[in-house]
């Protein structure tokens, strides 16, 4: 293996990737963020392999299926086809698993299958629990970078990357402080979408409470 191929970037998918919310159940209610094929693009060109690791426990609380999940992949890696591999936790956030963020198992395992050099993967994504996966899989931890939800910001990170890669060296805390992350400007009928796509998705969540709170009862009895 090269060494240009031993450097990896991780990301989170959703607010990173795609806009969150909406929350993605299905294919078509996938879209990509501005910029990021082109982002991805420059990162692939430069020479890093691009994985997503992200937290899907939407499948262990029955919002969608296995088979979804699959759908959605092979979709966005039909609008990205610089990713390398999309890895998931399907499991519900209080399930205990090992695989799901802030743990690093899954980051761990991409980067000892590929044999991608430790010291040379970045970790980005908008939650600090992907911080604390990026550290726990052993990325230095000026390496593992959170960024605001729901913008462009992933382009800036990759102008960061790309520049610490051919300075071969660290960049001053005060550096990072100096990068805007100017937010994506959304018309005033996307915003009324997001805000009625969370009103039911809310609503949504709800009624499956109540219909799980509604079967205990009824086995209880």
């Amino acid at each position: 293996m090269s060494p240009k191929l031993k450097m990896a970037v991780f990301m989170d998918r959703d607010g990173v990737i795609n806009p969150c919310p909406p929350f993605v159940n299905s294919p078509e209610s996938f879209s990509l963020l501005p910029q990021v094929r082109e982002t991805l693009q420059r990162l692939k060109d430069a020479g890093y392999a691009l994985h997503i690791v992200t937290n899907q426990g939407g499948i262990g609380l029955g919002f969608m299926t296995p088979s979804d999940m699959v759908n959605i992949n092979l979709h966005m890696m039909d609008l990205l086809p610089m990713i390398d591999s999309v890895e998931y936790c399907p499991h519900k956030p209080d399930a205990g698993c090992d695989c799901r963020k802030p743990k690093g198992k899954l980051i761990r395992e991409v980067i000892d299958v590929k044999g991608y050099d430790p010291e040379k993967c970045w970790m980005v994504g908008d939650q600090w629990t992907d911080v604390l996966a990026g550290r726990d899989a052993g990325l230095k931890p000026s390496k593992c970078l959170q960024i605001q939800a729901n913008t462009n910001a992933l382009s800036v990170m990759a102008g960061l990357i790309i520049w610490r890669t051919k300075q071969q060296g660290d960049i001053s805390r005060n550096s990072l402080k100096k990068i805007s992350t100017p937010r994506v400007k959304l018309t005033d009928q996307e915003l009324r979408d997001r805000k009625n796509e969370r009103n039911r998705q809310y609503r949504r969540d709800k009624k499956k409470r109540e219909e799980e709170a509604n079967n205990v009862a009824s086995i209880k009895q």
